[in-house]
């Protein structure tokens, strides 16, 4: 699940009547300056902005490889002693892929070796004529406490 290349390289060459939902899809990913990612039935990335593809690119660097990473990102809660404290983003995932929820809306982060880096993601499942469904992901960073503290001054 998640693996660490994306599929299609090369945006789809349009022929208007034989445009399919996914290449639709497509076009209005890799038009998107915003981290946008496409999933698959089985949770792998098929395409992808690329901005999520610089990004993707710093996590393999760091992690080694993007189920880590997806496995490392906590639910973001105000209390560890919260049950929702031990959900990752790929537990989320997972459930838009087995059908038990539609999208979802929530703050995750990552701990990074200087601190932990929040970010907000939204995703998706679209069905799609003929293709079977997707998950749409879209990822937002969110400024540290230290950030906004140094841009404060």
């Amino acid at each position: 699940m998640f693996p660490s290349s994306i599929k299609k390289v090369l945006s789809p060459t349009f022929r208007s009547s034989e445009q399919s939902p996914d290449d639709m899809l497509w076009a209005t990913v890799d038009a998107c300056g915003s981290n946008v990612a496409v999933l698959d039935e089985t949770g792998s990335l098929i395409y992808a902005s690329r901005a999520w593809s610089r990004f993707e690119h710093n996590v393999l660097e760091n992690t080694g490889t993007a189920a880590t990473y997806f496995e490392s990102c906590r639910r973001f809660t105000q209390s560890e002693a919260d049950e929702e404290a031990s959900i990752t983003l790929a537990d989320d995932i997972k459930r838009l892929l087995f059908g038990a929820d539609k999208e979802f809306h929530h703050r995750y982060y990552f701990d990074s070796l200087i601190e932990p880096r929040p970010f907000v993601v939204h995703a998706a499942r679209l069905n799609l004529a003929g293709t079977g469904f997707r998950v749409l992901v879209t990822r937002e960073e969110l400024s540290t406490v230290q950030e906004e503290f140094r841009d404060s001054k």
